[in-house]
């Protein structure tokens, strides 16, 4: 009997030290305790209405993940660290919390209303946040690489000065985003000599948007600026302005592409977007983003999030993470580097990449007319 017992110690200890052992060298092998890890925090709309946007970001962080940990001229590895704000305001604040206990260093938030009240938090918490498409929160926040106001401002100048689009009809999805993106588009038609014969807006989700479209085209508009998301009633409203004979122009922004398939008739329409260049696609971005999605090219939103990334890489490269109000100063005086879209620029705390005029030809292709220069 004694034996017995002598033996099961025996199987007892081996299990728990072997089994210590081989953990402690899997956490060697893996963690790397003595590496510096900058852990990156990112806010994504995994679960709702947006959840293929959601994904499409995720997976370009991925790629950001591995393009940084791989590239020698970076003394550090990077994390990122996701979290579902399911584009929820509760969920997104939820989400912000959750980052924060995991000790992140510096984060990245999609913007739009669901992240909004995230403001006071991430200020409160001296959180470094790159906002991805709107205007910046605060002290420690900063708009990369170009907010929507920025292109429809340049575009609203372009349809006036080169268009010679001089009455334009405005619908547009009434919310933040919508009313900012849009007074954006308005001020660069407006300042340009462009008048605007009628404002309308819809709310997300609408089941028709009729009543609108026939208040801006009773004016008889030269063009129908429409903006709107990846929602029904977007490609909706292009549709029934179509139906009703309406031939002129119809302006919009780089959602487009994602709604071609749902627009019955594509001539004659007009947007502003930004154009993936070969040339200054160092790290080979869109061929690992169509690897991963059948040959689809990358998505704006989620190239941004890829940019976002290689930012933070790069600041981290020179300052570190410790200081945020350094951190945050270096962002915005970091020099121009390449970016899938080209080259990009921070010129008086803004940044600027080539805008292009874009124009859809019948067969559903995208013809580019020029860059936008204003």
């Amino acid at each position: 009997m004694k034996k017995v017992w002598i033996g099961l110690l025996i199987v007892v200890l081996i299990a728990l030290f072997g089994g210590r052992a081989w953990y402690s060298y899997t956490q060697r092998e893996t963690e790397k305790p003595n590496e510096k890890v900058i852990k990156i925090g990112a806010i994504l709309p995994l679960s709702s209405n947006m959840a293929k946007t959601g994904k499409e970001i995720l997976e370009s962080l991925k790629i950001a993940e591995n393009n940084i940990n791989n590239d020698p001229q970076y003394s550090f590895k990077v994390k990122i660290i996701v979290e579902d704000g399911k584009h929820q305001a509760r969920a997104s604040l939820d989400a912000f919390h959750k980052l924060i206990a995991q000790k992140i260093d510096t984060m990245i938030v999609f913007s739009d209303e669901a992240t909004a009240p995230l403001v006071r938090f991430i200020n409160d918490n001296k959180m470094q946040t790159l906002v991805i498409g709107g205007r910046p929160f605060g002290p420690y926040t900063f708009t990369v690489p170009v907010s929507n106001e920025t292109l429809l401002y340049a575009y609203g100048k372009y349809v006036a000065n080169k268009m010679h689009l001089k009455r334009i009809g405005i619908i547009y999805l009434d919310s933040v985003s919508g009313k900012q993106t849009t007074d954006a588009f308005i001020k660069g038609a407006t300042e340009k000599g462009s008048e605007i014969t009628s404002i309308e807006k819809y709310k997300d989700g609408a089941m028709e948007t009729k009543t609108q479209v026939l208040k801006a085209l009773d004016k008889d508009p030269d063009a129908l600026f429409v903006f709107g998301w990846g929602d029904n009633s977007f490609p909706a409203t292009i549709n029934y302005i179509r139906e009703l004979g309406y031939k002129k122009p119809i302006l919009s922004h780089f959602v487009i592409p994602s709604a071609l398939p749902y627009l019955k008739d594509k001539s004659n329409i007009h947007f502003v977007d930004l154009t993936l260049q070969p040339a200054h696609d160092t790290y080979g971005y869109a061929a690992a983003y169509r690897q991963k999605f059948d040959g689809a090219d990358p998505d704006m939103m989620a190239t941004f999030n890829y940019i976002a990334a290689h930012m933070i890489a790069n600041v981290a490269n020179k300052v570190g993470t410790e200081n945020p109000e350094l951190f945050m100063k270096e962002v915005k005086t970091l020099p121009s580097f390449e970016t899938p879209y080209g080259q990009m620029k921070i010129i008086d705390e803004k940044t600027y990449l080539p805008m292009f005029a874009k124009k859809i030809l019948p067969d559903g292709t995208i013809e580019v007319i020029e860059e936008i220069k204003e």
